[in-house]
């Protein structure tokens, strides 16, 4: 009894130990519904190889990540970083594709979307069904390394972004 004493302390550090330093890799959906501020794009494969920040935004909060982003941000952001890919991810309905490219357009944002009609992302990545929209910094491998909301000025990834770009470099 006192050996067990002794021992079960230590396996359970241990054991958190080897939890936390475990990280945790994105499962990316393929994606079949692309659309930009023009309409559908066919045929966009995910990037492989590359280090990606992926944005998963509930079709309720689109318009309000957009609103609270500085014009222009996402856009420059994808130009300064061209070794990285940008996904986004918005969970809709179908019949919530128009007022996604109207979004689009009335924010004047150039980027790809990838409409998810059937919450394969939440589900494929044990994330909240309620969350109304997260962000994933990850490695090519898809390890998540930093996590924040892109754009908006209330959120911490600018500061985020540059501490995971150190880290790989």
């Amino acid at each position: 009894m006192q050996i067990f004493k002794k021992i079960f302390p230590i396996v359970i550090i241990i054991m958190i130990i080897c939890s936390c330093n475990r990280t945790r890799r994105l499962k990316l959906i393929e994606p079949e519904h692309t659309f930009n501020q023009y309409g559908r794009v066919e045929n966009k494969p995910l990037p492989g190889g590359k280090k990606k920040v992926v944005s998963y935004w509930d079709i309720r909060s689109v318009d309000f990540i957009l609103m609270h982003t500085p014009k222009g941000k996402i856009d420059d952001l994808m130009k300064r970083n061209p070794d990285w890919a940008f996904l986004f991810y918005i969970k809709c309905n179908i019949v919530d594709t128009l007022k996604v490219i109207n979004t689009l357009n009335r924010y004047n944002q150039n980027f790809e979307v990838i409409l998810d009609f059937n919450s394969d992302f939440v589900r494929k990545n044990n994330l909240d069904p309620n969350l109304a929209s997260n962000g994933f910094i990850c490695d090519s491998e898809n390890s998540v390394l930093g996590t924040s909301v892109i754009g908006t000025t209330m959120s911490f990834f600018d500061s985020e972004f540059d501490k995971v770009k150190k880290i790989l470099r």
